[in-house]
């Protein structure tokens, strides 16, 4: 999807507030919602693949490692 807003210019020539039609930015909300979903479930999956992996490795505590996530 690919907005196409107005812009809303200060005295200095910069962009300060973007115009978008309503129902670009309905259409817009309702991606973001949609993507949002689809990162937690994959976030959810990737979860389960840690702790699938700790448990074959018979491991007693789940570390955390943050670079695991990003």
């Amino acid at each position: 999807m690919e907005l196409k807003p107005n812009y809303v210019i200060n005295e200095d020539g910069q962009k300060i507030y973007a115009v978008v039609p309503i129902d670009e930015y309905n259409k817009f909300i309702k991606e973001s919602r949609k993507n949002k979903r689809k990162i937690e479930e994959l976030e959810e999956q990737l979860d389960i693949k840690f702790a699938q992996k700790a448990v074959k490795k018979n491991e007693d505590v789940l570390n955390f490692i943050p670079q695991n996530y990003v």
